[in-house]
This record gives C-alpha cells, sequence and structure tokens, in this order.
C-alpha cells in the first residue's frame, strides 16, 4: 500500500498531484492546508483507474483520500482510524 503526504499549502495541485498519484498507483493521498478538497477528489477520480473517496478527516486541515481496496466502495472510519480492506 502506498501513502502520499503533500503540505500542499492552499495551492491548486489538482492535475500535479493526480500524475503523481497515477504514475506510482499510490493508495492513500493526506494533504494538508487543502482548500478545495472536492476538487481535488474530482481531479483524482478523472485521472486514475481507481475510484477515490474523500475519508472522514480526522480535523480541519488534514483531508485524506482513498482509493477503493478489497472490493469496499466506501472507506471506514473510526476514531482517529483509518481502516480500508
Amino acid at each position: 500500500m502506498k501513502f502520499l503526504f503533500w503540505n500542499v499549502k492552499k495551492n491548486p495541485v489538482g492535475p500535479i498531484l493526480s500524475k503523481i498519484v497515477e504514475g506510482h498507483r499510490v493508495d492513500i493521498v493526506i494533504l494538508a492546508e487543502c482548500s478545495e478538497p472536492g476538487d481535488i477528489l474530482i481531479e483524482l477520480n478523472d485521472a486514475s483507474e481507481d475510484q477515490f473517496h474523500l475519508a472522514d478527516n480526522p480535523g480541519p486541515r488534514v483531508v485524506i483520500y482513498t482509493a477503493s481496496c478489497g472490493g469496499i466502495s466506501q472507506p471506514l472510519s473510526a476514531r482517529n482510524s483509518l481502516l480500508c480492506g
């Protein structure tokens, strides 16, 4: 399973992020200071073979996207943990 963490500092990174995620087959994307989480989700899903989902986030400054895995169409979250499988 591959993770990507990036503090985007509120910069528009959708196209660049999508290329990185697809090129490296990233499963979980964690972005700090993401100002447009919905737009990023659309970019990820347009560019990837996998379907990404916006997980329940642990706080307002961190956004977590998970690719579909293990036949689960929606990621599960519990407290401060992210479960997928």
